[in-house]
């Protein structure tokens, strides 16, 4: 379909499907590159929160619950220590956002039907309830989700800037209801919707005899919705597929091509 385009944005990329064009990004152009500075300076202010409110903190190190707690005081160094780590998250905001602004021309340059599953990053961010065992090491596995990720990238930022830069052209960010279309398990060529039991974070799809990569494949299955936003047009799919499948070869290749260390690297093993 002329002039749309199916975006599968993730805590920390955004693939992009449009006719003629696959691509995958990053949502972060150096992703760490702050990383040490930041986790020196939180370290340092610390300490010196620690030395002016010893009573603030219990036995363990651990800070008192709020209603055992007298008002922090910060010393002179602490302060300015807060005004240099608040000017480096400042010039990383800001070297992330002009990162993202060229990303978001360039797929406005493909198409201005945008179309994009909903998401929920905020639920992402959460850390588990329960406790699940790795089968493999027998240990608890990590409760932490992606509140890391969702820092470094910004999805949800970015999809509300991407939605202004539409509305200024007339057009708006479409977005599809996820239980409704579920592009991550969806099999256009059966029509069946098919769940990963044994891997379910793997970043590969099995589609008849093809290999697909996951997240360039759903934003595929997103470009081909109709116009109801409620379901796939298998019938649209299967007059793009075989285009959508050369660019993706081509795209994967092309990412693989730029080393292991490549911030995309891991999405195309």
């Amino acid at each position: 379909p002329l002039n749309r385009v199916g975006i599968d944005i993730g805590p920390s990329t955004i693939a992009v499907v449009a006719p003629g064009l696959v691509r995958i990004y990053s949502l972060n152009p150096e992703k760490g590159k702050y990383d040490d500075e930041i986790a020196r300076l939180q370290q340092e202010m610390d300490s010196e929160r620690r030395r002016m409110n010893p009573d603030n903190y219990d036995d363990k190190g651990c800070i008192k619950p709020k209603k055992e707690r007298k008002p922090w005081v910060n010393s002179p160094e602490y302060e300015r220590l807060l005004k240099k780590l608040r000017k480096l998250t400042r010039n990383q905001r800001i070297e992330r956002d002009e990162y993202q602004n060229k990303i978001m021309n360039e797929i406005l340059s493909y198409g201005t039907i945008i179309i994009v599953e909903k998401m929920n990053f905020r639920a992402l961010q959460r850390r588990a309830k329960k406790t699940t065992i790795n089968e493999k090491t027998g240990l608890p596995n990590s409760k932490g989700r992606y509140g890391k990720s969702i820092g470094y990238g910004a999805p949800a930022a970015f999809l509300k800037r991407l939605d202004l830069k539409l509305k200024a052209i007339g057009s708006q960010l479409y977005e599809v209801a996820t239980a409704k279309v579920k592009a991550s398990q969806f099999n256009h060529k059966t029509g069946e919707y098919e769940k990963n039991e044994k891997n379910p974070l793997s970043r590969w799809k099995k589609i008849g005899r093809d290999t697909v990569q996951r997240d360039l494949y759903s934003a595929f299955l997103l470009m081909n919705v109709n116009n109801s936003l409620y379901r796939v047009n298998r019938a649209s799919c299967n007059r793009t597929y075989r285009e959508f499948l050369e660019l993706m070869n081509k795209e994967i290749e092309r990412v693989r091509a730029l080393g292991p260390d490549y911030p995309l690297a891991w999405y195309v093993k």
